[in-house]
Protein backbone atom coordinates (compact mmCIF):
# COMPACT_ATOMS: atom_id res chain seq x y z
CA UNK A 1 0.00 0.00 0.00
CA UNK A 2 1.68 3.17 -1.16
CA UNK A 3 1.94 5.78 -3.87
CA UNK A 4 4.91 6.34 -6.17
CA UNK A 5 5.72 8.53 -9.16
CA UNK A 6 8.89 8.39 -11.21
CA UNK A 7 10.25 10.41 -14.07
CA UNK A 8 13.56 9.72 -15.78
CA UNK A 9 15.87 12.65 -16.45
CA UNK A 10 17.79 12.29 -19.70
CA UNK A 11 18.87 15.92 -19.96
CA UNK A 12 22.56 15.04 -19.51
CA UNK A 13 22.37 12.27 -22.10
CA UNK A 14 20.82 14.62 -24.65
CA UNK A 15 23.45 17.27 -23.92
CA UNK A 16 26.22 14.69 -24.37
CA UNK A 17 25.03 13.98 -27.92
CA UNK A 18 24.10 17.56 -28.78
CA UNK A 19 20.36 16.97 -28.89
CA UNK A 20 18.30 20.03 -28.01
CA UNK A 21 14.65 19.80 -27.03
CA UNK A 22 12.09 22.51 -27.70
CA UNK A 23 8.87 22.33 -25.70
CA UNK A 24 5.68 24.16 -26.58
CA UNK A 25 3.15 24.30 -23.79
CA UNK A 26 0.21 26.21 -22.46
CA UNK A 27 0.19 26.29 -18.69
CA UNK A 28 3.13 26.79 -16.34
CA UNK A 29 3.20 23.19 -15.10
CA UNK A 30 2.12 21.34 -18.24
CA UNK A 31 5.52 19.61 -18.53
CA UNK A 32 6.04 19.15 -14.79
CA UNK A 33 7.43 15.60 -15.20
CA UNK A 34 9.44 16.30 -18.34
CA UNK A 35 12.39 13.99 -18.75
CA UNK A 36 14.20 16.59 -20.83
CA UNK A 37 15.03 19.06 -18.06
CA UNK A 38 15.67 19.28 -14.34
CA UNK A 39 12.62 19.88 -12.19
CA UNK A 40 12.37 23.02 -10.09
CA UNK A 41 12.04 22.95 -6.28
CA UNK A 42 8.51 24.31 -6.71
CA UNK A 43 7.61 21.44 -9.07
CA UNK A 44 9.14 18.89 -6.69
CA UNK A 45 6.96 20.33 -3.93
CA UNK A 46 3.83 20.09 -6.09
CA UNK A 47 4.54 16.46 -6.98
CA UNK A 48 5.32 15.54 -3.36
CA UNK A 49 2.10 17.22 -2.15
CA UNK A 50 0.08 15.40 -4.81
CA UNK A 51 1.59 12.07 -3.74
CA UNK A 52 0.97 12.81 -0.06
CA UNK A 53 -2.66 13.77 -0.77
CA UNK A 54 -3.16 10.67 -2.92
CA UNK A 55 -1.60 8.44 -0.26
CA UNK A 56 -3.75 9.97 2.49
CA UNK A 57 -6.91 9.51 0.41
CA UNK A 58 -5.87 5.94 -0.48
CA UNK A 59 -5.30 5.02 3.18
CA UNK A 60 -8.60 6.63 4.21
CA UNK A 61 -10.49 4.78 1.47
CA UNK A 62 -8.89 1.45 2.40
CA UNK A 63 -9.72 2.06 6.08
CA UNK A 64 -13.33 2.88 5.22
CA UNK A 65 -13.65 -0.04 2.80
CA UNK A 66 -12.14 -2.52 5.27
CA UNK A 67 -13.97 -1.07 8.30
CA UNK A 68 -10.68 -0.28 10.06
CA UNK A 69 -9.08 2.82 11.54
CA UNK A 70 -6.77 4.99 9.46
CA UNK A 71 -3.94 4.39 11.95
CA UNK A 72 -4.31 0.60 11.66
CA UNK A 73 -4.08 0.86 7.86
CA UNK A 74 -1.09 3.23 8.08
CA UNK A 75 0.72 0.55 10.12
CA UNK A 76 0.16 -1.89 7.25
CA UNK A 77 0.94 0.61 4.50
CA UNK A 78 4.25 2.49 4.09
CA UNK A 79 4.80 1.06 0.60
CA UNK A 80 4.88 -2.57 1.73
CA UNK A 81 4.09 -5.30 -0.76
CA UNK A 82 1.79 -8.09 0.41
CA UNK A 83 1.28 -11.56 -0.96
CA UNK A 84 -2.33 -12.65 -1.25
CA UNK A 85 -1.99 -14.71 1.92
CA UNK A 86 -0.52 -11.77 3.85
CA UNK A 87 -3.26 -9.44 2.58
CA UNK A 88 -5.90 -11.99 3.61
CA UNK A 89 -4.30 -12.47 7.05
CA UNK A 90 -4.29 -8.68 7.56
CA UNK A 91 -7.93 -8.45 6.40
CA UNK A 92 -7.05 -6.30 3.40
CA UNK A 93 -8.94 -8.68 1.07
CA UNK A 94 -12.02 -10.85 1.60
CA UNK A 95 -10.98 -13.88 -0.43
CA UNK A 96 -8.08 -15.30 -2.40
CA UNK A 97 -8.37 -16.24 -6.04
CA UNK A 98 -7.67 -15.28 -9.61
CA UNK A 99 -9.50 -13.53 -12.41
CA UNK A 100 -12.27 -16.11 -12.65
CA UNK A 101 -13.06 -15.90 -8.95
CA UNK A 102 -12.99 -12.10 -9.11
CA UNK A 103 -15.37 -12.12 -12.10
CA UNK A 104 -17.72 -14.50 -10.26
CA UNK A 105 -17.70 -12.26 -7.17
CA UNK A 106 -18.30 -9.20 -9.35
CA UNK A 107 -21.31 -10.93 -10.93
CA UNK A 108 -22.70 -11.68 -7.47
CA UNK A 109 -22.16 -8.13 -6.19
CA UNK A 110 -23.78 -6.61 -9.29
CA UNK A 111 -26.62 -9.16 -9.30
CA UNK A 112 -25.59 -10.01 -12.86
CA UNK A 113 -26.77 -13.39 -14.10
CA UNK A 114 -24.44 -13.81 -17.08
CA UNK A 115 -20.76 -14.53 -17.52
CA UNK A 116 -18.33 -11.65 -17.31
CA UNK A 117 -15.75 -11.95 -20.10
CA UNK A 118 -12.17 -12.36 -18.92
CA UNK A 119 -9.42 -11.04 -21.15
CA UNK A 120 -6.35 -13.24 -21.05
CA UNK A 121 -2.98 -11.55 -21.37
CA UNK A 122 -0.48 -13.07 -23.72
CA UNK A 123 2.86 -13.78 -22.10
CA UNK A 124 5.78 -11.84 -23.45
CA UNK A 125 9.14 -13.52 -24.11
CA UNK A 126 10.42 -11.46 -21.15
CA UNK A 127 7.79 -13.06 -18.86
CA UNK A 128 8.58 -16.56 -20.12
CA UNK A 129 12.31 -16.05 -19.55
CA UNK A 130 11.77 -14.91 -15.97
CA UNK A 131 9.36 -17.78 -15.28
CA UNK A 132 12.08 -20.23 -16.29
CA UNK A 133 14.63 -18.33 -14.21
CA UNK A 134 12.23 -18.19 -11.24
CA UNK A 135 11.67 -21.95 -11.40
CA UNK A 136 15.40 -22.47 -10.90
CA UNK A 137 15.60 -20.31 -7.76
CA UNK A 138 15.29 -21.64 -4.22
CA UNK A 139 11.98 -20.90 -2.45
CA UNK A 140 13.16 -17.83 -0.49
CA UNK A 141 14.67 -16.23 -3.59
CA UNK A 142 11.58 -17.13 -5.61
CA UNK A 143 9.30 -15.23 -3.19
CA UNK A 144 11.31 -12.02 -3.61
CA UNK A 145 11.58 -12.61 -7.33
CA UNK A 146 7.79 -12.95 -7.65
CA UNK A 147 7.36 -9.57 -5.95
CA UNK A 148 9.77 -8.02 -8.46
CA UNK A 149 7.79 -9.56 -11.32
CA UNK A 150 4.59 -8.12 -9.85
CA UNK A 151 6.15 -4.65 -9.82
CA UNK A 152 7.45 -5.13 -13.39
CA UNK A 153 3.94 -5.92 -14.60
CA UNK A 154 2.66 -2.56 -13.37
CA UNK A 155 2.59 -0.28 -16.37
CA UNK A 156 1.67 2.89 -14.52
CA UNK A 157 3.98 5.24 -12.60
CA UNK A 158 1.20 5.86 -10.06
CA UNK A 159 -0.99 3.13 -8.56
CA UNK A 160 -4.22 4.13 -6.96
CA UNK A 161 -6.52 1.19 -6.38
CA UNK A 162 -9.55 1.65 -4.20
CA UNK A 163 -11.21 -1.36 -2.60
CA UNK A 164 -14.54 -0.16 -3.99
CA UNK A 165 -13.27 0.50 -7.52
CA UNK A 166 -13.58 -2.14 -10.21
CA UNK A 167 -12.73 -1.20 -13.77
CA UNK A 168 -13.01 -3.40 -16.84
Amino acid sequence: IGVIAMSPNIKGLLEKYGVKMKTYKEGKYKDILSMFRDSTPEEDSIIQKTLADTYRQFVEDVAKGRNKTVSSIEELAQGKIYSGEDAFRNKLVDDLGGRREAAKKLSELCLYDGDIPILEEEESPFDKFFQILGAKLDSSSRAGFEKILLLEKSHSPIFYILPSSIRF
